[in-house]
């Protein structure tokens, strides 16, 4: 996927910033994680593990934020 087609479907607007978090040079912003898991189903604990954990038991895909739910 290019990153002009990932833009479109994420709604992300910034190229720049998307080339960061794709190196890793920048954290995902929560926002963006969420955007991200819900548009390509990339596990939010895979984006964002310091907010998000796999529920041990629960069905796959499915994660709790500390706090709150996703």
């Amino acid at each position: 996927m290019s990153f002009r087609a990932l833009m479109s479907v994420t709604g992300i607007t910034s190229t720049g910033l998307l080339h960061r978090y794709c190196r890793g040079e920048q954290q995902i912003g929560a926002e963006h994680a969420v955007c991200l898991h819900k548009t390509l189903g990339i596990p939010l604990s895979d984006l964002r593990p310091d907010l998000w954990h796999p529920e041990p038991d629960g069905p796959q895909g499915f994660y709790r934020q500390e706090g709150g739910e996703a």
